[in-house]
């Protein structure tokens, strides 16, 4: 079991780079990711006729959010480097 999870975290880490080493492109696609995965925002959502929670819309909220942490688990990508990637990139428009 150890072996599948290092084969995989060295292959999301091919992908997504390492901290301090990550190219522009990684960078953008980790900023698009957490933006689209609501990374830094709360799961619930708001109907925007009702103005009621609605359960469907915050279930596929929280798959999002699970996504970006399975992928932020792989990478080790802590709470404090996404949030410098994500203002990084608001910084420069991307």
């Amino acid at each position: 079991m150890s072996r599948l999870i290092l084969r995989r975290s060295r292959a999301f880490r091919s992908v997504f780079g390492v901290a301090g080493k990550r190219t522009k492109d990684q960078e953008i696609v980790l900023k698009v990711l957490a933006d689209f995965c609501r990374s830094n925002k709360s799961s619930v959502t708001v109907s925007p006729i009702h103005r009621q929670v609605d359960p469907l819309a915050t279930c596929v909220a929280e798959g999002r959010r699970e996504v970006m942490t399975r992928i932020s688990h792989f990478i080790q990508l802590d709470q404090e480097e996404l949030i410098r990637i994500i203002n990084e990139a608001e910084k420069n428009d991307v």
